[in-house]
């Protein structure tokens, strides 16, 4: 059984002076065989952005540790009879060993060329198990379902304001809350790892607080208990705040490529709660005070996968949007 998954390395390199010779085949073990393809195209005074497709493939070595769980996304056909029931993927632990490979040839892809790369997961493309005998078929008939789910897909980019108009009004009381300025150093981040801690950082510039006394203050702030987040949850995401800090005391790639994998993972519901605090915290202190610029209009739930307001919009609508895409997952 082989497996074979689908990403884009997003980025640019207008002040590179290597050209790197593409497409190019990375042999990378264990993690699995990676090609990336052509540069991105130029867009504007000399500078190419990079939307490089990479695909990836490796060997299933314990292909009975392959399990149906709850995708990420919504299962189109229930969503046409009004239901919410989330579609089924499958999941396995090299799929995580994949991943991370394709992270650790980003970012040697960008020492290369001395420029700012990242990896990104494409969920609407043909992840999946490839069967190479009977026994395969067989396993993957038991099981049922074709499509693979890459547990980094919302890494961020879908929390986003409800019909928000960026005016002079809202762009002032943005301006007058400290903890933004900040947060524009997590979207000049360019790996999953430094967003993480840029991120963390808003929070502690917002609540004035550092390690567990931040975490205590986020988990009595209103805006952040009614987005599910508690005193458990917020420990983990400290405890990986921590463990990034120390993971240069930790030698050797494998780890490397863990962490960064797992602030992906964790990154969007990080970048909710952040957002979140930015639009609702009146000041940057300890006070817990909250005064609401915009509400969001979409969020990454604690499971890990979008959760939006679709109060008044027309089922068929975000069918059309969202469920139809199930076909370009096979």
């Amino acid at each position: 059984m082989r497996l074979a998954l689908s990403f884009a390395i997003f980025g640019s390199w207008s002040e590179r002076v290597r050209e790197p010779s593409l497409p190019m085949e990375v042999a990378l073990e264990p993690y699995g065989r990676y090609r990336v393809e052509a540069l991105g195209q130029e867009v504007a005074d000399g500078e190419r952005y990079a939307g490089v497709p990479m695909t990836a493939e490796r060997q299933i070595l314990r292909p009975r540790e392959i399990e149906v769980v709850d995708d990420l996304f919504l299962d189109a056909e229930a969503m046409k009879k009004g239901e919410t029931r989330r579609a089924k993927a499958l999941a396995g632990p090299e799929v995580d060993e994949c991943t991370e490979g394709a992270m650790l040839v980003t970012a040697a892809l960008a020492f290369a060329l001395g420029t700012s790369l990242a990896a990104s997961p494409q969920p609407f493309q043909k992840n999946r198990l490839i069967p190479e005998d009977d026994e395969d078929r067989r396993l993957l008939a038991e099981l049922g379902v074709e499509r693979v789910r890459i547990s980094a897909t919302f890494s961020n980019g879908v929390e986003v304001f409800d019909d928000c108009e960026v005016d002079a009004a809202f762009v002032a009381e943005l301006a007058r809350r400290g903890p933004v300025g900040v947060y524009a150093d997590a979207l000049s981040a360019a790996s999953a790892v430094a967003r993480y801690r840029e991120l963390w950082r808003v929070l502690e510039v917002a609540f004035q607080a550092h390690g567990k006394a931040l975490t205590a203050l986020v988990a009595e702030f209103p805006p952040a208990r009614e987005l599910g987040f508690d005193a458990t949850e917020l420990g983990e995401l400290l405890a990986l705040r921590g463990q990034i800090s120390h993971a240069s005391s930790r030698p050797g790639m494998r780890d490397v490529a863990r962490f960064e994998r797992e602030a992906t993972v964790r990154l969007g519901r990080l970048w909710t709660l952040v957002d979140r605090v930015i639009l609702t915290k009146q000041d940057a202190s300890r006070d817990l005070a909250v005064e609401e610029l915009r509400p969001l209009h979409a969020h990454i739930a604690r499971e890990g996968w979008a959760t939006i307001d679709v109060d008044g919009v027309d089922p068929e609508e975000w069918i059309s949007l969202f469920g139809d895409r199930s076909d370009r997952f096979h």
